[in-house]
């Protein structure tokens, strides 16, 4: 395989779309069509209250046409570590904080369509401190879940759409003896 180059279709305020040229396996060229963030990334928080239970968002999200359930994120700002980016996209979208956050993992989660990579901490003995600082484009609802139920939660919801994100961190709480399998 060999990268080409990229031919920019669309060029947007967060993202770009792009055509990536490159010589297959067998010699071929081939396009591949992707997206590309402008942030150098996105930061997600497993927030967990001393009462045992993980914060999460009913997110509106307007590809889906639908309310989604998933971790509080947010973009990394250019030059902003990404745990000071978890802290404060944490506070803004679900007025909660915590004194400590810890590394659960990095990488992309979506390698066929974008080399964006998430980071994913975990925030424990996360509180209520302020009112959430919502921008015009969100709509948010805090949904609290006692950990022992997540996954039962998670599976049994119906009517909307679960982000399938939220399952990857499971093996980092069972890990950690915060839920079991």
């Amino acid at each position: 395989m060999e990268i080409l180059n990229d031919e920019v279709v669309y060029d947007g305020k967060y993202r770009q779309f792009i055509k990536r040229h490159y010589v297959d396996r067998l010699g071929g060229r081939r396009v591949w069509e992707m997206v590309k963030g402008k942030a150098p990334g996105a930061a997600l928080i497993v927030a967990i209250t001393p009462e045992r239970e993980i914060v999460l968002e009913k997110t509106f999200r307007v590809p889906c046409k639908a309310w989604v359930v998933e971790l509080p994120a947010g973009l990394i700002d250019p030059g902003e570590e990404d745990e000071a980016a978890a802290r404060r996209e944490l506070l803004e979208e679900t007025g909660y904080a915590a004194d400590k956050f810890e590394l659960l993992t990095k990488g992309t989660y979506n390698p066929a369509l974008t080399a964006d990579r998430g980071f994913f901490f975990l925030a424990r003995d996360a509180r209520y401190v302020a009112e959430p600082k919502l921008e015009a484009t969100e709509e948010i609802e805090i949904v609290k879940v006692p950990l022992g139920g997540l996954f039962e939660y998670l599976i049994a919801e119906k009517n909307i759409i679960v982000d399938q994100k939220i399952f990857l961190i499971l093996p980092f709480l069972a890990k950690r003896g915060l839920i079991k399998f």
